[in-house]
């Protein structure tokens, strides 16, 4: 970590200060200003002759974040919404949508290392274990909310994206729940999510325990249902990577299927209670949740159908005024960019899907193949777009992941 190039000091510089930007209000500012400053070192790079092609799923990206633009101005000169709004919407996209594409770009043309964005990752668990333990303690003194930063005038977003504060309050329960550095709690086990996915390559297995175990902690305070699932069910795959990329796993993949022909209705049945329990454990969340969803696909269907509306909109006070499709990529894509953006953004991580798995036999892409476990399960729950600022690390992964197994593939074919 003391010979670090240009762009690996500004990647890990900024990581590992998740939480002192979190605790200025500048995490929303941050994350955007790095991808579209390792943007421009790439196209700097690629004038002096010194950074290659991104490949074709980063082009495939570029074009996709390009096209959910285009989607963006035909919405809104269906719309008629007026130059201002337009010029928001897209601001809010180079926010948004471009800092996945540019994320991949950067992972896969600069020459950041894989190590780095591990070692980040166990700074932030064990920050975040440090944050648990003050957090907790805060908790009988009342220390919920602690300011709003002044920062926020320079964001052009939602109070919440601005706010410090070491939990909330639970209206449901009135208990505390915990968000961390996100805007609000479930989005904090998509980040534990992703983080332990980056953090798992390190080689050093006390450090990467260690944070690990803050990735948990993180999602068992925030509560999120969604958490519950995706964090056990990654550290199994994480742990098991060298079963999953054996041929006799598809054997057992076989015979397992054969018996589950017998006991398949029962187990069904066994899956189906358990969701039922979860989706029970907080039922104003899950209604608010449905009826954001019926607005949603009937606006969508009704008013703008190819295009979407170009923008949100808060929906009535029967949801809380919460922004129609806030809860759900899909639902949310639909509604402001219509079928088109659906498509686009289905095909680019199709697309992505693809990349990774004809280096299905690289021992160094699993990792990546996994975090695209949480990115899809999460599209069904949170607006990825609103959490770009915060999941870019992610596609950098990804991107670093990708290149780094062709390198590999490309190395063993030349020997």
């Amino acid at each position: 970590m003391d010979q670090l190039n240009l762009e690996e000091k500004l990647v890990y510089g900024t990581l590992v200060s998740t939480y002192p930007l979190f605790f200025l209000g500048g995490l929303y500012l941050s994350g955007p200003a790095v991808c579209w400053l390792l943007l421009g070192l790439y196209t700097v790079r690629v004038y002096f002759k010194q950074a290659g092609s991104p490949g074709w799923l980063g082009w495939a990206w570029l074009a996709a974040a390009l096209a959910l633009l285009v989607t963006l101005f035909v919405g809104h000169a269906n719309q008629e919404s007026g130059l201002i709004t337009t010029l928001k919407s897209a601001v809010g996209w180079a926010k948004g949508w471009a800092l996945f594409a540019i994320a991949l770009v950067a992972g896969y043309t600069l020459d950041i290392r894989r190590q780095v964005l591990s070692r980040s990752a166990y700074w932030i668990g064990v920050h975040t274990l440090v944050f648990c333990v003050l957090s907790v303690l805060a908790v009988p003194l009342g220390m919920d909310y602690l300011y709003t930063s002044p920062l926020k005038v320079l964001g052009g977003a939602g109070t919440q994206f601005f706010e410090v504060a070491f939990f909330g309050i639970n209206p449901e329960t009135g208990l505390p729940r915990w968000r961390f550095f996100t805007p609000w709690a479930p989005a904090a086990a998509l980040l534990a999510a992703t983080f332990l996915v980056m953090v798992w390559p390190l080689d050093n297995p006390r450090h990467k325990w260690v944070a690990v175990t803050g990735f948990f902690a993180m999602a068992l305070l925030c509560q999120s249902r969604m958490g519950w699932v995706v964090l056990p069910t990654l550290l199994l795959l994480l742990a098991s990577r060298k079963l999953m990329l054996s041929h006799h796993s598809w054997l057992a993949a076989g015979a397992f299927l054969g018996a589950f022909l017998f006991v398949g209705a029962q187990l069904f049945d066994f899956v189906l209670q358990i969701y039922a329990d979860i989706r029970s454990a907080r039922p104003d969340s899950t209604r608010v949740r449905s009826m954001l969803a019926e607005l949603a696909i009937q606006r969508w269907q009704n008013e703008a159908f190819w295009f979407g509306h170009g923008t949100v909109e808060n929906g009535p006070a029967l949801v809380a005024n919460m922004p129609i499709g806030s809860h759900h990529t899909w639902l949310g894509l639909l509604f402001v960019k219509g079928l088109a953006g659906a498509l686009i953004f289905a095909a680019a991580l199709t697309a992505t899907l693809i990349a990774l798995m004809r280096y299905y036999n690289n021992h160094t892409i699993w990792p990546a193949l996994c975090m695209m476990l949480p990115i899809g399960f999460y599209t069904f729950t949170e607006n990825l777009e609103i959490l770009a600022y915060l999941l870019w690390p992610a596609f950098l992964f990804v991107g670093i992941t990708l290149r780094d197994a062709k390198n590999t593939n490309n190395g063993e074919r030349h020997a």
